[in-house]
């Protein structure tokens, strides 16, 4: 008896202290400088989290492969790139990768320093998924092309994400959303601006969704559709279009 009584209060201690498993949690880090941004990004694990704690605006073009969140927190992120680059800042690529961004503070933003002709402030490509929640993409009157959706990417915008694009310096057209292939999903809240006379707010040669949200132009066109392309659109209610969906050839 007294084996057994033993022998079940070493069961119950052997419970009892187990050391507890670690759990790692999404590990959020803090850049204030382009170099850790960068270095962040480079060695960066699917769930990671990038808060900006600095604005950036000497910022070089980053390409993203892993399914991170990045934090605007407020602050600017703002740079340039190259021709090798694709004139993209930020290009987020591979199967299965999403990222996410979004602004905790007020008034955070991404936008570019190139006058280039074909010039990306976010580029999405090879089925890459980005998730806009909050914050501004905005072409600060150089960038051609706000956020250009490649490759059967995807990009859902919602909460108060808003790309702005405003006419450029040098009189070449802008795009406020390029798709080229793939689908946007713009929901409730989410804004697609331009005041670019000869601009396009959204630009559709795939699938474009509308379920709430706007989008409108001041002087140019709010969605453009390509002719002889497989384009599809569907505008749900609760959206605003303002100014107008124009084909084009």
């Amino acid at each position: 008896m007294k084996k057994l009584k033993l022998m079940i209060f070493a069961i119950i201690a052997s419970i009892l202290f187990v050391p507890a498993l670690s759990v790692s949690a999404d590990e959020e880090k803090s850049a204030s400088t382009f170099e850790n941004f960068k270095s962040y990004v480079n060695s960066a694990t699917d769930g990671d989290v990038i808060k900006l704690t600095q604005s950036i605006t000497n910022a070089e073009a980053l390409t993203i492969k892993k399914s991170i969140t990045i934090d605007l927190n407020g602050q600017t992120y703002e740079g340039s790139a190259s021709a090798a680059d694709k004139y993209s800042l930020l290009t987020i690529t591979g199967q299965g990768v999403e990222v996410t961004i979004k602004d905790s503070g007020s008034n955070g933003k991404i936008q570019t320093k190139d006058t280039a002709v074909n010039s990306k402030i976010i580029r999405l490509l090879d089925h890459a998924k980005l998730t806009f929640i909050s914050g501004t993409v905005a072409n600060n009157g150089k960038g051609m092309v706000g956020i250009s959706v490649e490759g059967e990417s995807s990009l859902v915008m919602n909460g108060t994400a808003k790309v702005s694009m405003t006419a450029r310096s040098n009189n070449g057209r802008t795009y406020g959303i390029n798709i080229v292939s793939g689908t946007v999903d713009i929901q409730n809240g989410a804004t697609v601006e331009s005041s670019d006379p000869i601009g396009e707010a959204v630009s559709v040669k795939d699938t474009l969704t509308l379920n709430g949200g706007t989008i409108k132009s001041t002087n140019g066109t709010a969605i453009s559709t390509t002719m002889g392309k497989d384009v599809t659109v569907t505008i749900n209610s609760g959206c605003v279009v303002v100014n107008d969906v124009r084909p084009k050839k």
